[in-house]
């Protein structure tokens, strides 16, 4: 919660590519939950966040050929580390194969670099 994350030492904003969070299963995110490098959804697997989620300046969410991102309607990302986080970033095959990207209208995105 809000009133503990205050205390803690901002490790999440030491931005780490080397460890990438890999979404490998379809996998449903309700709880807060806070980053320090990029997720990588994997081809036919389906992450759906429903919560605050901080990822680290520059770090991407990549949607892979066939892989899904659901974004409901208590989804919000941003970085709280005074920059802008990297975006969502679609992946497309050469035939036109593509990653999907759903976005609920009460869905939040903050401080995401354009």
């Amino acid at each position: 919660n809000g009133r503990q994350r205050k205390w803690l030492l901002p490790y999440w904003c030491r931005y780490n590519p080397n460890e990438p969070v890999r979404v490998t299963k379809d996998l449903n995110w309700e709880g807060a939950r806070d980053f320090n490098t990029d997720i990588f959804i994997r081809r036919g697997q389906t992450l759906r966040i429903n919560n605050r989620l901080h990822l680290p300046d520059r770090g991407v969410i990549y949607v892979d050929p066939g892989a899904r991102l659901l974004l409901g309607p208590g989804a919000i990302i941003h970085s709280d580390c005074g920059g802008a986080w990297g975006g969502i970033k679609i992946g497309v095959t050469d035939s036109g194969y593509r990653g999907e990207v759903v976005v609920d209208d009460g869905a939040i995105l903050l401080n995401e670099q354009k």
